[in-house]
């Protein structure tokens, strides 16, 4: 049985050109060399796995080849070359400074310094993990390293630089390798799957590469294990299950929910991936990376810093073109803040569903602080007082005789199964306003000077019914094939005329289709729904064109086969949006019982 040798020593570089992703560091050695300005120590640092002692033997056997050429490349024909590569070179030694760390060591090494090269001009002395060397050990190196024989050249290689003796690093250049990127180590791993003929998916590269954290090593040594296990062929499937990775799909999921608000399908998720093995940090991580990726597609010029390809991208691309931009910068922060607190916490499972909570919520309770500030918001000048008798009461209201204050209206959210009717509040109010000031009678009793008494206002429906008599008076009933036409028309003049690129998606989607006084509205989504009900001006718009036809609107949710089908409890009660206000406006109380007003119980 042939001896099986790992990717990482078989593909290792023996050229400088072949150096994956220091190139600013190769063409600085070869500059030197050409140039025949080398230094007599050199210190390569840098995390694991980058190439720092490849780099060392590359830089060792170049310096004494006996034919560079103009690429200065160690030609490997030589005899320098090919004695050290068949590992008995007398004048290229390498030393492990883990195992010879003490003084006693470093006195060998000076002595072998004082010995002139057996053939070529220079002797060189890799060091590799020069780090564990003893701080004695390195006190002993340092006439010889800031003073070595013309002939010696020092190069060091270290993962730690911070545990170095200042004096030594005073008396080394200094070359710091960086991590590879993920496009790197996936171009690598392409030829590697070229040379041995192992078919593979792009994507199952750039998971291996991103596991790696920028370590080419790193990665050779999951793709020998990945390809014994796929047997010829590297799969994303097979990949994500050797490597225990959360599948990417898990998080496009978490978002969709979390935009909805359905808490309960996010929380039976989120218990799906902590069953699968995954520990919840560790989700938390990835969702922020997810969410950062959404953000780099919004932000302008960002596209290129996605680590991303194929399908998977186009994956990212419409979702966020779905996601508003505030829900992500509050998402990412929300998940961080978590991320920061996550070793302290007791109960790490609940830390992580709570912080899944308050991205959920945020645009629910964002809608419903908008609709509290529309309602609270009062002129400095009006007052609301009680006045005795049942059959009687009048509100005082210190402005003139017509002015009428605005009734509240709280609304529950609208379950996501049922589909139900939608009422226009804006139009609605401004018209019960308009009846309320024409139908006014004048002030029955002045109580004092400046104040007027207007009458009590018990049936809301009574004045809207008449104001619609009174509004449709003349006007023609318009056709369903004229209304829908004009309904259509109204619909598209008001996508065109939208900022948000994600509502323009879900209105262009949307069918429409009138079936006697109901328009029915049939969407996608849940979000497209919530979306939609947001924008009053649309409604208001169609029921303008609607003429005295009064249309209801019904929403139709046909959901695609791939989203799971889950009934969406109201997240906010309208108690619950009228004792925030109360809280926010104690008068609101007085005023609601003044007008014998009612809050919805559905």
């Amino acid at each position: 049985m042939n001896q099986f040798v790992v990717s990482a020593r078989k593909y290792r570089p023996t050229q400088f050109k072949e150096v994956v992703g220091q190139e600013h560091i190769t063409q600085t050695l070869k500059n030197a060399i050409r140039q025949q300005k080398l230094a007599h120590s050199f210190l390569f640092c840098g995390p694991r796995g980058v190439g720092k002692t490849t780099t060392a033997r590359i830089l060792a056997k170049a310096i004494n080849c006996q034919d560079p050429g103009s690429e200065v490349e160690p030609c490997g024909k030589c005899e320098s070359c090919v004695s050290f590569q068949n590992q008995n070179s007398m004048n290229i030694l390498e030393m492990d400074g883990a195992s010879n760390n003490s003084v006693e060591n470093i006195r060998n090494l000076i002595e072998q310094v004082r010995i002139p090269p057996a053939h070529g001009d220079y002797k060189l002395f890799i060091i590799d993990e020069v780090h564990m060397l003893s701080a004695s050990a390195f006190n002993a190196f340092l006439k010889t390293l800031e003073e070595p024989p013309s002939h010696a050249i020092f190069i060091l290689a270290t993962t730690e630089k911070h545990k170095i003796l200042p004096t030594i690093l005073s008396r080394c250049q200094i070359y710091d390798f960086k991590r590879i990127q993920v496009r790197e180590i996936v171009s690598h791993l392409q030829s590697i799957c070229q040379s041995e003929n192992i078919d593979f998916e792009e994507e199952a590269l750039h998971v291996i590469a991103e596991k790696a954290d920028g370590a080419l090593r790193d990665a050779l040594s999951m793709f020998d294990r990945i390809a014994s296990f796929a047997e010829g062929r590297l799969s994303y499937e097979k990949v994500i299950k050797q490597l225990n990775i959360l599948d990417y799909d898990y998080y496009f999921k978490f978002v969709d929910q979390l935009m909805v608000g359905d808490l309960g399908a996010i929380y039976l998720l989120f218990d799906d991936v902590l069953s699968r093995g995954f520990d919840a940090h560790v989700f938390l991580l990835g969702l922020q990376e997810h969410f950062r990726q959404l953000l780099m597609i919004q932000l302008d010029k960002t596209e290129a810093l996605v680590d991303a390809v194929g399908n998977l991208k186009e994956k990212y691309i419409r979702q966020a073109a779905q996601v508003e931009r505030d829900f992500i910068l509050t998402a990412l922060d929300l998940a961080n803040a978590c991320d920061v607190n996550y070793r302290m916490a007791q109960n790490k499972r609940l830390h992580v569903e709570i912080a899944l909570m308050k991205i959920a919520y945020f645009k629910n309770v964002k809608a419903m602080r908008t609709d509290l500030n529309e309602i609270s918001e009062e002129p400095a000048k009006k007052k609301v007082n009680p006045v005795a008798g049942n059959e009687s009461q009048n509100i005082s209201v210190e402005s003139r005789e017509n002015d009428v204050p605005e009734v509240p209206t709280v609304k529950s959210e609208p379950d996501q199964k049922a589909t139900e009717n939608i009422s226009v509040e804006g139009a609605e109010k401004r018209s019960i306003q308009k009846g309320i000031e024409k139908r006014a009678p004048t002030p029955v009793k002045k109580q004092s000077a400046g104040k007027h008494v207007l009458p009590k206002l018990n049936n809301l429906s009574n004045i809207k019914a008449d104001i619609e008599k009174e509004n449709n008076k003349g006007e023609a009933v318009k056709d369903n094939e004229v209304l829908k036409a004009e309904i259509n028309a109204s619909w598209k003049e008001f996508r065109e005329s939208h900022s948000s690129p994600s509502l323009r998606s879900f209105m262009e989607d949307s069918l429409l289709e009138l079936v006697g006084d109901q328009l029915i509205v049939r969407v996608s989504s849940q979000l497209a729904k919530s979306s939609i009900l947001e924008q009053r001006e649309l409604f208001e718009n169609i029921r303008s064109v609607s003429g005295p036809r009064n249309i209801q609107i019904k929403f139709e949710i046909e959901e695609s086969e791939s989203q799971d089908e889950s009934n969406e409890s109201p997240l906010i009660t309208p108690q619950d949006k009228f004792n925030a206000l109360r809280e926010k406006n104690p008068k609101l109380d007085m005023f609601v019982k003044t007008l014998n007003l009612k809050i919805d119980s559905d």
